[in-house]
């Protein structure tokens, strides 16, 4: 009975290979990223069309097959078709699947750096920088506003498929870079994962990967930006990048100073009940950033690298925000019955540090990538609130201070494993260690995954049932 047992659990995962699979995905707009119904998905096999279904109201879609290499056509009216060659081996899901509008108009250099420099595959969306116009003077979010799926507001916050926790990587590692100012062309590329797997934070759900472009010319090089805007108030921006390379050695910098002033205003009324009400307030904003981010890069061989990251942000805001609410009862008067004057002032300075180092071998049969990281970050919040009445006789004016501190730690280390099989069968394998520790808790976690994409002949079961056999005996 016990080598019964042991059998079907070797062989379970195995059997289960010659049964259905299930490919789903889901089909947003490549231009809104809104979701698109009724979408046609069909499903061939050489040349034979063997099922046709269409995507529901949330634009997605499910279909059961057997294990085997299938294409996949995905269509509809007025869109631009897109079709996927796939083995499937188990459940796979080509969530995001975007088609192009035929019908939208958009400028002809925003069409052309879409088709050029977006492309779609199974591990999500990149968006590779090159010398075209429309990467002249703009930034990263600038920049990957025309990936689909992707919503950048005008405060530079970004969104993937309505999703907003967002991992930043810098060249495949965390880091504390704001990339909100960042010129897009220092970079050679931006990946976008919306499904990341389980190698990450599961804080976040999607993420970003920035790969800094890489100066091949031995010596100095370098180069400066600045801006400036005026909207009220005066907002500038200037940074740098430098780069040494010297024959395996590499260093690269990039320093950023970002100061932005903002005055918003904003007067109104409403009547209600024979009661007029006037609303009038004024927001002055000011920001300041300090960037500075270093990299050492050895390669020991061609194959074979080493490398140290040191970054360090320093910010600080002030915001003062002044409202005033004026009641009249009689609407035939000018005079004001009662008001409501409210003052609140705050200001925040937080600095960041992070130090780590990392080693990658890479050749065609397997990757290796290690990583330890230790981030310091220091929080100072200091908020005043204040309020007077007229209307409350003997008032006083209330006031309320706030002074909050948090300071924490966290160290990471990461261990990936990524080996290339034969029949384009992946096998990977990874360790993530996280040690947080703050003014309030203490958090240690360990995350260990494996993914696979591979094909296991019935001979491994086999092998199975014999080692089974072997424990009992």
């Amino acid at each position: 009975m016990k080598t019964f047992f042991i059998i079907i659990v070797v062989c379970f995962p195995f059997l289960l290979l010659g049964q259905n699979v299930i490919l789903e995905g889901q089909v947003f707009d490549y231009t809104s990223g809104n979701l698109i119904k009724d979408a046609n998905v069909e499903i061939y096999k050489e040349a034979k069309r063997l099922h046709t279904v269409k995507t529901d109201d949330s634009g997605k879609f499910k279909i059961a097959l057997e294990t085997s290499t299938y294409k996949v056509l995905i269509s509809k009216e007025n869109y631009t078709s897109i079709e996927y060659e796939i083995s499937l081996t188990e459940n796979k899901n080509l969530t995001p699947i975007f088609l192009e509008d035929k019908t939208v108009n958009l400028d002809e250099v925003v069409i052309e750096a879409r088709k050029k420099n977006v492309s779609i595959d199974n591990n999500g969306v990149t968006l590779t920088i090159d010398e075209s116009p429309f990467f002249e003077g703009v930034n990263v979010p600038e920049a990957i506003n025309i990936m689909p799926g992707v919503t950048v507001s005008s405060d530079n916050s970004i969104s993937v498929l309505g999703k907003e926790r967002i991992l930043i990587l810098i060249n495949g590692r965390e880091t504390n870079l704001n990339i909100s100012d960042l010129p897009a062309k220092n970079v050679e590329k931006i990946e976008i994962d919306s499904t990341p797997s389980a190698k990450y934070d599961a804080r976040y759900d999607v993420v970003m990967n920035v790969t800094f472009k890489k100066w091949l010319n031995q010596g100095f090089s370098g180069g400066v930006n600045s801006t400036l805007t005026i909207n009220k108030r005066i907002s500038h921006n200037h940074n740098t990048y430098l780069n040494y390379n010297k024959n395996k050695f590499n260093v690269s910098s990039y320093f950023a100073i970002d100061k932005n002033e903002t005055k918003t205003t904003d007067d109104g009324y409403q009547v209600l009940n024979n009661v007029r009400q006037e609303n009038n307030s004024e927001n002055d904003a000011k920001r300041l950033s300090k960037y500075a981010y270093i990299n050492f890069n050895y390669d020991i061989s061609q194959t074979d690298k080493v490398g140290i990251e040191l970054d360090h942000l320093n910010a600080d805001s002030d915001s003062d925000n002044k409202g005033n609410i004026l009641f009249n009862n009689n609407l035939n008067s000018m005079i004001t019955d009662s008001s409501f004057v409210s003052d609140s002032r705050g200001n925040w300075e937080g600095k960041n540090y992070s130090i780590g180092g990392f080693y990658a071998k890479k050749k065609d049969s397997y990757t290796i990538d290690a990583t330890v990281k230790y981030f310091k970050n220091e929080n100072d919040n200091n908020s005043d609130f204040a309020y007077n009445r007229s209307d409350i006789i003997d008032s006083n004016p209330f006031n309320q201070l706030t002074t909050t501190n948090s300071n924490s730690s966290t160290f990471i280390s990461t261990l990936d494993y990524k080996k290339n099989l034969k029949k384009q069968n992946v096998i990977e394998i990874g360790t993530r260690y996280i040690n947080f520790s703050g003014d309030f808790n203490l958090n240690i976690d360990v995350t260990m995954f494996i993914s696979t994409s591979m094909k296991v002949p019935m001979q491994l079961c086999l092998v199975g049932i014999l080692f089974a056999s072997l424990v009992n005996s």
